[in-house]
């Protein structure tokens, strides 16, 4: 199986009319967040194959329309925060968001993460009972604690 994992930064060789024809082997496409939108519409439309993702620490577009504002979701591209999700006998979890670090969005303190993973307990021990795994691939913005931990919040792991 082949992924694609993007993040952070728009690459180049990724961002080109030849990615259809380099990546066409591609199975599916993960975002682990703080990409803008129109480079993940770029990617899904181009290879067109699924793509997950959760947001990063920068998660503030909004869209102004007439009935209010919305939050800004990249088209075509499937948001897993807080899900597991199964595609192509892959289990796959989602956490978006860093470290609490002002009062920006899609920040959390550990106790807060907690609650989120708490509440996808029961998935995952289904998925134990019933598969024999919790999940195959756990997609966050911040590194697990203390393994390629950076120095700013929004780079560290939780608990």
């Amino acid at each position: 199986m082949k992924i694609l994992i993007v993040s952070d930064i728009v690459v180049e060789h990724i961002y080109s009319s030849s990615i259809a024809e380099r990546m066409k082997d591609i199975d599916f496409v993960i975002s682990c967040g703080d990409v803008p939108n129109y480079y993940l519409e770029f990617i899904v439309s181009m290879l067109n194959k699924p793509l997950f993702y959760v947001n990063g620490n920068h998660c503030t577009e909004r869209i102004y329309t007439e009935s209010g504002v919305k939050p800004d979701l990249p088209e075509g591209c499937i948001n897993i925060d807080q899900k597991v999700i199964e595609y192509k006998n892959v289990f796959i979890m989602g956490l978006e968001g860093s470290m609490r670090y002002n009062r920006g969005g899609c920040q959390y303190t550990d106790t807060q993460m907690s609650y989120k993973i708490n509440r996808l307990k029961p998935k995952l021990y289904l998925n134990k009972l019933f598969k024999k795994r919790y999940i195959d691939i756990l997609v966050t913005h911040a590194p697990p604690y203390k393994i390629h931990d950076q120095e700013d919040l929004c780079h560290r792991g939780f608990r």
